[in-house]
């Protein structure tokens, strides 16, 4: 339940312990931005709104999507597809502003669900990767971070964003939190978590307390009589298989 630094053993009797959802203080000399002060820090730096414009220009599809390299990003499939010439963009409180990306690949097996952007243009300096994490069990604690329609749609920064023009609107980052349920094992294993995500959510990360990506939530079940919701993630087992097929490596 503690966040050991990086390349640190678990913590001994003589080793410092890290508060949950800390991340580790940069080397000296590094710089400050270098280092997010908490978990909600490092995924504003690390997650952004995934904006998909339709050919004609006219229909957009709003998703999230998370660096897992200075440039790269990764979401799923469904929310670029059918980007065409148009583009990606994405924007977060760290750009501060639209930035463009490129459709790098996606994913062709109907039971995975991903796409890799590129950032074009000049490298963005605050933001920082996300790291993963292998290993997930049944009651894990787990954060979703994104950008759910049910609640992004009410903000008056996404409307002076889409509706005005203003490229330096940046929509609130929505987090929520929960546990784990289950873990469906398949082709690509699914993680099934109780934190509250809706459309809009798509391609965003799903961590531990630590900030290390567990999983990317893809989709959601409800049952329309009971209205009970089932929240699911792709779990990080088979994204790190997919990254490594397209030769990204990732810490």
């Amino acid at each position: 339940d503690v966040c050991a630094a990086k390349d640190q053993a678990p913590p001994g009797p003589a080793q410092t312990r890290l508060p949950r959802g800390v991340v580790p203080e940069p080397p000296a000399g590094a710089p400050a931005a270098a280092a997010p002060r908490n978990l909600a820090e490092l995924l504003e730096r690390s997650t952004v709104l995934v904006i998909t414009l339709a050919p004609d220009g006219q229909d957009l599809t709003l998703g999230t999507a998370f660096f897992i390299t200075p440039e790269l990003l990764l979401t799923n499939r469904h929310v670029v597809e059918g980007s065409g010439s148009k583009g990606v963009l994405i924007t977060n409180r760290v750009l501060g502003k639209v930035r463009k990306c490129e459709v790098v690949t996606v994913s062709r097996q109907e039971a995975r669900d991903y796409a890799i952007l590129r950032l074009q243009g000049p490298p963005a300096a605050r933001v920082t990767p996300l790291s993963f994490t292998t290993g997930v069990q049944k009651l894990d604690q787990v954060v979703a971070a994104g950008y759910p329609g049910l609640i992004t749609s009410d903000d008056p920064k996404l409307r002076a964003l889409l509706l005005e023009g203003d490229p330096k609107a940046v929509p609130e980052m929505v987090f929520s939190a929960g546990e784990v349920a289950v873990i469906l094992g398949r082709q690509a294993p699914l993680i099934v978590h109780t934190a509250v995500v809706s459309m809009g959510n798509s391609g965003g990360p799903l961590v531990d307390r630590c900030g290390r990506v567990l999983g990317i939530n893809t989709m959601i079940k409800v049952d329309e009589q009971s209205r009970h919701q089932g929240n699911y993630a792709l779990a990080s087992d088979d994204i790190l298989s997919f990254l490594a097929e397209h030769s990204v490596s990732v810490v």
